[in-house]
């Protein structure tokens, strides 16, 4: 039977244009070095070729001789070649279509195929009870499989559920993964031991053949961390790629480039197929960059899905890490301060002092009996200045900012020594003193020396030029408790409270820095001890220390 040229002429270039689109697809398999290109070409070879086939297999019988079988089969390919490239569309973002088109294109392909293979099934099983070759009424079966397709839509979920009951395996294997990654990133508090994990766990999980794990700077970004081969350099695009306000926690790079998204086709032009941010909540702490796997198929759902998840707990434990690092830093800094005022305090009575003598020297040059002991104190001074800045450097370095002596003195003389220093600013005989004798030496911290002595300098000053403070020590119980009892005009409730905060003081510009108190009760807490200020009922304060016995 003879055709008509035009026929003739359709067949040859219907087969000239099967024959370019497997050899471009041949040719693309390969030689493109991106693997969603690879994929792409071959699904389109894989449907190209096999699904005429099939509807040959299926059609046979129906074409005689050679010229109408292959007449038949350019048919087949021409009318079946819509689905692969629809697959590859829905799949590979083949042509780089919209979301939305690809949705609808996929969920297209699924209508079509599904009632195509519903109607050949219907279609096989009444052929063999009529006893034909093939069903006449196939393409009403076909219809009416589409319509029943599309009405029982609800249905699918329960496919896609069986499909995934597929991958079960991997599923598996990533969900044990991801169980121990957040166990461990739990226990994590340092920023490198962070990004360490999260690199190794995507390594072990994802199997890349490259990648790097990059965290926010000062000035851009640093790499923290390479996976496999790593990536090539130059990812300065990340500025670009991860604006603060994009709500995306990953980006499948090749997925979804357009002409206008020129940082994301150079990253799919250097091999980079998947980069997830590091986000907590508007900030973008990192980024994690990914080449193809080993295997050289793209990254499934499940695969996604893991890598967000991943990408979120290490964002958390990067934010909580910062958290404590600042933290720590202010810590720091406001325990310098502490320091610094501390010291302040430490050295000002005895400069205070040996200025005081140095003025006395000067206003009295013809009395040298006075200057020689005025000289004589002041040397005492200087020598016990130094020993108390050596001391208090040794505690500031143990970290609780103060002085911090390690050794036992007897109570007796400690309080007599803080007495005497006490004088040297006040005068002698300003504190009447009792100390309780009956139960022998006992033995204190060493510290309750200093301790007393901010409480006898700060009782003095409340008492005025001709007011008296009264000392009173000994033993309860287990504890050595020491009152010391003022004659000035008393505290309130609400001064009572806020007098050991550090930098409170009654006395701005007469010298007084608001640190005695603060330290004293620092030191006294440290010891494993406490100070409480209470109302004399007869006027004035008390000041109650009590700390544990040495010995």
């Amino acid at each position: 039977m003879l055709w008509p040229p035009v026929v003739y002429l359709l067949i040859s270039l219907s087969l000239a244009a099967w024959m370019i689109l497997l050899l471009s697809c041949v040719f693309a398999v390969r030689e493109s070095t991106s693997p969603l290109e690879r994929e792409r070409a071959a699904v389109l070879l894989v449907g190209a070729v096999l699904l005429p086939v099939l509807g040959m297999a299926l059609t046979s019988g129906i074409a005689e001789g050679a010229l109408a079988t292959v007449a038949v089969f350019i048919a087949l390919s021409v009318a079946l070649i819509p689905l692969p490239i629809g697959f590859a569309i829905s799949r590979y973002n083949l042509f780089n279509l919209r979301q939305d088109v690809r949705f609808w294109i996929s969920r297209l392909l699924y209508y079509l195929l599904a009632a195509t293979v519903l109607s050949v099934a219907f279609g096989t099983t009444l052929a063999a009870f009529r006893g034909t070759p093939w069903p006449e009424d196939l393409p009403l079966l076909f219809v009416l499989s589409l319509g029943g397709v599309i009405a029982l839509e609800p249905l699918r979920g329960r496919a896609l559920g069986w499909l995934e009951g597929l991958l079960v395996p991997r599923a598996e294997q990533l969900r044990g993964i991801q169980a121990q990654y957040v166990q461990q990133m739990a226990e994590l508090q340092v920023e490198q031991g962070i990004v360490e994990l999260l690199g190794e766990t995507v390594e072990r999980a994802l199997r890349p053949r490259g990648g790097a794990v990059y965290v926010a700077a000062e000035q851009g970004w640093r790499s923290a961390f390479e996976i496999g081969e790593g990536v090539p350099e130059g990812f300065a695009l990340l500025d670009e790629m991860l604006p603060v306000e994009r709500e995306a926690m990953w980006i499948h790079v090749a997925s979804c480039i357009d002409e206008a998204d020129a940082p994301r086709a150079i990253l799919c032009e250097l091999g980079i197929d998947v980069v997830a941010t590091l986000r907590h909540g508007e900030s973008v702490l990192g980024a994690v960059l990914l080449r193809a796997p080993r295997s050289n198929h793209p990254y499934t759902g499940l695969e996604h899905d893991f890598l967000s998840v991943a990408a979120a707990h290490a964002a958390m434990a990067l934010r909580n890490a910062q958290t404590a690092r600042s933290l720590v830093e202010a810590e720091r800094e406001a325990a310098t301060g502490r320091t610094a005022l501390a010291l302040t305090h430490e050295v000002s009575k005895d400069l205070g002092l040996i200025r005081d003598l140095a003025r006395r020297i000067g206003a009295n040059p013809g009395d040298p009996r006075r200057t020689s002991r005025d000289v004589a104190m002041i040397e005492d001074l200087s020598h016990e200045l130094e020993g108390n800045l050596r001391t208090f450097v040794r505690g500031a370095t143990r970290g609780d900012g103060s002085k911090s002596g390690s050794g036992t003195v007897v109570l007796a003389e400690a309080v007599e020594r803080s007495i005497h220093a006490a004088s040297r600013t006040h005068g002698a005989g300003c504190v009447r003193e009792h100390v309780e004798s009956r139960v022998g030496p006992i033995r204190v911290p060493e510290d309750l020396e200093r301790i007393l002595l901010n409480l006898l300098d700060n009782a003095l000053l409340a008492s005025g030029g001709d007011g008296s403070v009264r000392l009173r020590a000994g033993k309860e119980g287990s504890a050595v408790c020491v009152r010391i009892t003022d004659s000035g005009c008393g505290m309130s409730d609400a001064e009572r409270e806020e007098a050991f905060e550090l930098g409170y003081t009654t006395r701005f510009g007469e010298g007084g820095f608001g640190v005695g108190l603060a330290v004293s009760r620092g030191m006294a807490e440290s010891l494993n001890g406490s100070i409480e200020l209470e109302a004399n009922p007869n006027g004035g304060t008390i000041a109650t220390v009590r700390v544990p016995m040495t010995g």
